[in-house]
Parts: C-alpha cells; sequence; structure tokens
C-alpha cells in the first residue's frame, strides 16, 4: 500500500466536521483532495503555516497597476490573505475534545459482552491536575480508568482535556461522550470499534476564509487514500484483493528475511508490475480526464491533464 495509489485505495468519501476540523474514519491514510460547498481546497501539511512568509516585499514594489491591486489580485494576496485551504494537522485520537468546564465523561457499551471492559482517560481535570486512578492499595496511576457498565460509565470529575485514549479489545463499538451536567447534553468524543486499542484518526483544518457560500459547513467530500487496518474480525476487509500482487510481496518479505534482498527486491518489482497492470485496466490513459481553455476566443489556449 506504500508502494502507490493503487486500484481500491484512493476513494471519495463524506465526513462531516467538528469545530472546523474533519476527523476522518479510522481506514483513511491521507488526503488528495477536499472539495467544500462543490468547491475543490488546496490540501497542505501543517508545515506549512511554518514556512517564512514576506507580505511586504512586493506590496512595497507596486507591482499590476500600483500596490494596492498587486496586493488584492495577485498571488500574495491570497497567500498572505484569507486562504480556502485543508490543512493536514496530524492525528488525533477523537472527533473533538472536551467542550468546556463542568464536563464528566462517559463511555456506554454497545453490547452486554464488553460489560468489565476498561477504557482509560489521560488528560486533566477542571483544576488542571492530571487524571489519576487511586487502588484500594491508596497507589496512583495515571489516567482516569472507566470499567464499562449498562447503560454507561461516568468519570467521577470533571474533565477539562482529554490528552489520549486506551482501550480494551472488546466485540463491539463503544460510545465515549462529554456529559454537559449543567445543560444535561451529552457531546460526542469518540466511537471506538473493537479491535482500536490506541486510536489515531487524520485530522484536516477547515479553512473557509476565501468561501463564505456554505454559511457553516458542516460536512465535506474528501478523495482520500486507506490506510492499513490489521484484520482481526470476519467483518474486517482486506483493501487490496489481487492475490497475484499478495503472493508476490509476502514472497519478497519472506527473502528479505532470510537475508536475500536480490531475490526480495525482485518480487517487490514484480508486485508493483502487477498492480500497475491493474490500474491502467482499471484506469485507461483515455479516460484522464482533462481541462482546455482558450484566451479571448483567439484559439490560443493551454490543456491541464490531472
Amino acid at each position: 500500500m506504500q508502494l502507490g495509489d493503487w486500484s481500491g485505495l484512493i476513494v471519495p468519501i463524506q465526513v462531516c466536521t467538528w469545530g472546523g476540523c474533519a476527523v476522518l474514519p479510522r481506514y483513511v491514510g491521507q488526503v488528495r483532495k477536499i472539495n467544500v460547498c462543490n468547491r475543490p481546497m488546496a490540501v497542505k501539511s501543517f508545515w506549512e503555516t511554518f514556512q517564512p512568509r514576506d507580505c511586504n516585499y512586493n506590496f512595497a514594489l507596486g507591482w499590476g497597476g500600483g500596490a494596492g491591486a498587486w496586493w488584492g489580485n495577485s498571488w500574495l494576496g491570497r497567500y498572505c490573505g484569507a486562504q480556502c485551504t485543508a490543512l493536514n494537522y496530524g492525528m488525533t485520537q477523537f472527533l473533538q475534545n472536551i467542550q468546556g468546564e463542568g464536563r464528566l465523561v462517559r463511555a456506554y457499551p454497545r453490547c452486554n459482552a464488553d460489560i468489565g471492559s476498561t477504557v482509560t482517560i489521560f488528560g486533566i481535570d477542571d483544576n488542571g491536575n492530571p487524571l489519576h486512578t487511586r487502588d484500594a492499595d491508596d497507589n496512583y496511576s495515571d489516567g482516569i480508568v472507566l470499567t464499562l457498565a449498562k447503560p454507561f460509565v461516568s468519570t467521577s470529575v470533571f474533565v477539562r482535556r482529554i490528552d489520549r485514549i486506551i482501550k480494551d479489545e472488546t466485540q463491539c463499538i463503544v460510545d465515549v461522550y462529554g456529559y454537559d451536567a449543567t445543560n444535561d447534553v451529552l457531546e460526542t468524543i469518540g466511537h471506538y470499534e473493537p479491535s482500536e486499542l490506541v486510536p489515531e484518526y487524520t485530522r484536516v483544518q477547515i479553512q473557509t476564509g476565501c468561501n463564505n457560500s456554505c454559511n457553516g459547513v458542516k460536512s465535506v467530500m474528501a478523495l482520500v487514500k486507506l490506510r492499513f487496518v490489521p484484520v482481526v474480525a470476519d467483518t474486517d476487509f482486506v483493501i487490496l484483493n489481487n492475490t497475484s500482487a499478495l503472493k508476490a510481496i509476502i514472497q519478497s518479505n519472506a527473502y528479505s528475511e532470510e537475508g536475500n534482498l536480490d531475490a526480495a527486491d525482485q518480487f517487490e518489482q514484480k508486485a508493483i508490475r502487477i498492480l500497475n497492470r491493474q490500474l491502467s485496466d482499471d484506469f485507461p490513459l483515455s479516460e484522464i480526464p482533462t481541462q482546455i481553455a482558450t484566451f479571448s476566443n483567439t484559439g490560443i489556449g493551454s490543456q491541464r491533464v490531472w
């Protein structure tokens, strides 16, 4: 899966935004494209926000009909001003964190078989102290351990922020919420699948400064590359189902463990050739979309292929 964007690895999905961020499902690895209100957004990594920017250099030169025109209409204005971008903000463990003071954390098991399993919450309480658990011998350990019970189990203290979550392997999904005791409202934190022990999700911050037509974005369309999720349950699926390629890469791994690197490379290249043939068959070059633009009906134009 790391060697290419093979057939079946790139799929479109629709996801909701939480607090201006889209937290993508467990099976999503990288984001290739994002559309908001049917408009494409530039997808950038979090390194973008740490790059040096000189917003006054060309502005002072006054190119393009004066400084104001240059600032407002050029790439510089778009670069240093409001942008319509999706910033990849790395990984997170929840759809959204605690939403304010006075929140308990509740965990709901979906089936009785998971009663007695645990979910451990790490973070700080409303006083800024680390969350901890005290056992019967008066010993303290990091985090609050929630032992699942019906209908739910709750923390005994208010939680201001969650830093991380770990859980036991379960048979059904476990739902975790922040409970606003004042307003009697449940606020979603996460819905954790049975085989998730240390949850991890790709998070993208949606910046719509150049697009006000949505008036409060609730969902986005994303073209994503799937990531490897270990197969545990019978209902889990194998993403790459090309058995010839799988056989070749398994042979490559076997030779690599034996120290026969030449044979390992040969079988790895064989797997790549097989997947490339499948990719060209599923998406022939004749179906690659193109965009043709002309300049003022002169017949002079440009062609873009992506």
